[in-house]
């Protein structure tokens, strides 16, 4: 298996993974009675912390696009509060992300060392450290930590005095004229900076699921159902 697409790989391997296991169970709907321990540590440290690597990129997806949107038009709404919102959810996500990926990483070599896999701790700090390096450089804006203010920018500055005016004084109409062409290029550059740093984290996730996908799919960790059977339609959608 190649690095580039491994996210990708992994994923649809989990979602397989993840629905094989349930169905086995011979109901619709399996409740936590139907799992033994070991079913529930497995499902829960390897299928559902990664359940939770995939939304919070899903989140930034999303991020990305409401600060892509056009511009918002309500006459009450301060332009730079709108941009910094959406700026710093996306900061607050990437850490999110990179803490999720360390303990998942984590968890699955602890995992394995448990159920009597050979591992090789070297090889799974330097994926820890690989993703503590990548994802630090994007928290740190401007040297702020994510918690901060990150926002020091000449252009954003002036973005917050010219919302301030076009909010408090709807009299004269320049002030909004001027504070949304000035959220125009601003949004220009920070989308420029977030598709940047897509890219960027799209190899960090490549490069960690493939490594993973060996430890976990490739490396024997994840037990196939053995009397696994496709669920019966849900009403409605046969």
């Amino acid at each position: 298996m190649t690095i580039e697409g491994s996210f990708e790989k992994y994923q649809a391997r989990m979602a397989d993974w993840a629905s094989d296991t349930m169905s086995s169970k011979g109901k619709r709907i399996p409740d936590l009675a139907d799992f033994s321990k070991d079913e529930l540590e497995l499902f829960n440290e390897v299928f559902r912390r990664f359940a939770e690597i995939s939304e919070t990129i899903d989140n930034l997806d999303l991020c990305i696009s409401f600060i892509s949107a056009r511009t918002p038009r309500r006459k009450d709404l301060k332009l730079d509060a709108y941009l910094n919102y959406h700026i710093a959810f996306y900061l607050q996500e990437i850490y999110i992300l990179k803490e999720r990926l360390k303990k998942y990483v984590t968890r699955v070599m602890r995992l394995r060392k448990k159920l009597g896999h050979v591992i090789d701790r070297d090889a799974y700090k330097k994926v820890v450290d690989a993703v503590e390096t990548a994802l630090s450089s994007i928290v740190q804006v401007r040297g702020d930590h994510v918690h901060d203010r990150p926002f020091t920018d000449d252009e954003m500055r002036m973005l917050g005095a010219y919302s301030f005016l076009a909010v408090h004084r709807p009299d004269d109409p320049n002030w909004a004229r001027y504070a949304r062409a000035e959220y125009v290029g601003v949004k220009q550059t920070w989308v420029k900076r977030l598709t940047t740093n897509k890219t960027e984290l799209k190899k960090l996730l490549d490069l960690v699921f493939f490594f993973l996908h060996q430890e976990v799919v490739e490396g024997g960790l994840l037990v196939p159902p053995n009397n696994s059977f496709k669920p019966m339609p849900l009403r409605g959608t046969a």
